[in-house]
């Protein structure tokens, strides 16, 4: 399955390369035998496929080959990660039942052996527990996935076959959920993982030097990039970018896709189903400046927008999205409320507020627990967010809810603004009514930045418990 396709590589192509940092290039053959003498090293240790082991292992390229290392032996494996607190660490060992853990270098065990949190007995190595991630979503605690060697050779081959043979550079840390993934989706089909050397050289600069075809980030990401234009200039022709993991505002796109790169690519996902674009990808050509459409559904992938009662609505309708394909998570692990919530007769149903057009281009419209009900009218935080993003100082908006005992709930939102700019709240008040009238936010904050999770995401409930501190 997912090895044995490195494997393939390494015998048929050894020298081509598959990790990149700076002037340091490691063919297929060579990462593939350092796998096997880590392997090696782990078996002397007495790791064996009853451990779970936790990984502590900041550089990116010691990372990976303890990763597959450890596929190798059989074992699970989560990342408990050096940005971390000490008790962060703790949880989601104790989670998941780690026996061992392993640094850089170094094994120590914790705990005596026992069956993976979610194993069923005579699993094959390739169907059983591989790897622990957190799920997607940016409220409660985090809910933890596992995949398996199957799922992850299957997720990469429907959702990244673009990768084959490319040059792909992944600016989340591989002990990231996204940055573990989309770096064995490359290797998965012979493409090159290219990685920042910690010199500093600018971005733009970085995909020349290294030839890079595919550029994958995250929306604030790709504000960092817009801003650093001026100084720097775009991207090269032969780069394409890809952005998901979070809302991708019309306005962000029009800016990226003048200052820094035209091929850019919108994706949407969730690590359930295989991450970003393991549902749709719009590519270039799609892109709309009035909706934030995200693509057709890729080949493979079964997608129905439903109503509150779970019946599909008319397309163009906005509604629920519910998903499932080849290789998707079927549960959370431990958290039989969260699964009965999200997995619903063999889909998954994130809480995403979506629809599908005739011709079957999804559209994004917000989270339906982001809802806001004003006197019983429902307002998309989307419409206030691409109302107030309209503004050509304003570079990112969320609009959430704020609680009333006589209206219900009331709209509310923060912005960040563009570098350099200086606007009054009560000008971007004004600018919204004349806009959406009853459905303008009562109140807008003006914030230096706005709150976000490791993935990029913004943190609406950190907004909602005024926990953000003002610009």
């Amino acid at each position: 399955m997912f090895l044995d396709r490195l494997d393939e590589h390494a015998a048929r192509r050894p020298m081509a390369p598959a990790l990149v940092r700076g002037d340091r290039t490691i063919g297929y053959g060579a990462f593939m035998t350092r796998v096997d003498a880590c392997a090696a090293m782990l078996r002397g240790q007495g790791i064996g496929r009853e451990d779970v082991v936790g990984l502590t292992i900041a550089d990116e390229i010691d990372h990976l080959v303890a990763c597959l290392a450890l596929m190798r032996i059989g074992a699970a494996q989560i990342t408990l990660g050096t940005q971390d607190p000490q008790p962060v660490r703790d949880r989601l060992a104790a989670r998941v039942g780690v026996t061992r853990l392993l640094g850089a270098g170094s094994s120590v065990a914790v705990a005596g052996r026992a069956k993976a949190a979610d194993e069923a007995p005579g699993q094959a190595d390739h169907d059983r527990p591989a790897i622990y991630l957190p799920g997607s979503g940016t409220t409660g605690d985090v809910k933890l996935v596992s995949l398996s060697q199957s799922q992850i050779a299957t997720q990469a081959a429907i959702a990244y076959a673009d990768y084959r043979g490319e040059r792909i550079l992944q600016l989340a840390p591989v002990e990231y959920n996204n940055g573990k993934r989309l770096r064995l989706y490359c290797l998965y089909h012979g493409g090159a993982c290219i990685f920042r050397d910690g010199s500093g050289v600018p971005l733009t600069q970085l995909c020349r030097d290294q030839g890079v075809t595919w550029f994958d980030l995250s929306a604030y990401l790709a504000h960092d990039l817009v801003r650093a234009s001026a100084q720097h200039g775009g991207l090269p022709d032969f780069t394409a970018v890809r952005i998901g993991g979070s809302r991708v505002s019309t306005a962000l796109r029009a800016e990226f896709r003048a200052r820094v790169c035209q091929r850019l690519y919108i994706s949407y996902g969730a690590t359930e189903i295989g991450g970003m674009p393991g549902v749709c990808m719009a590519a270039p050509e799609e892109l709309t400046p009035d909706a934030e459409v995200v693509g057709r559904p890729l080949d493979g992938m079964e997608v129905v927008i439903v109503d509150p009662e779970g019946r599909p609505v008319p397309p163009g309708t906005v509604g629920e999205i519910r998903m499932r394909a080849p290789g998707m998570v079927t549960g959370y692990v431990g958290d039989a409320e969260a699964t009965r919530r999200f997995f619903r007769d063999g889909w998954f149903q994130p809480g995403d507020m979506m629809s599908l057009s005739a011709d079957r281009m999804l559209t994004f419209h917000g989270r339906a627990d982001d809802m806001i009900i004003l006197n019983s009218i429902n307002i998309f935080p989307g419409e206030i967010e691409r109302a107030l993003e309209s503004h050509p100082l304003v570079a990112e908006a969320a609009a959430y809810p704020i609680a009333s005992g006589v209206h219900g709930q009331i709209p509310v939102a923060a912005v960040q603004l563009r570098a350099g700019a200086a606007l009054a709240e009560r000008e971007l008040l004004a600018y919204a009514r004349e806009r959406l009238g009853v459905r303008a936010p009562r109140k807008v904050t003006i914030l230096a930045e706005l709150p976000r999770n490791g993935q990029g995401k913004v943190l609406k409930r950190v907004l909602a418990e005024g926990r953000a501190g003002g610009g």
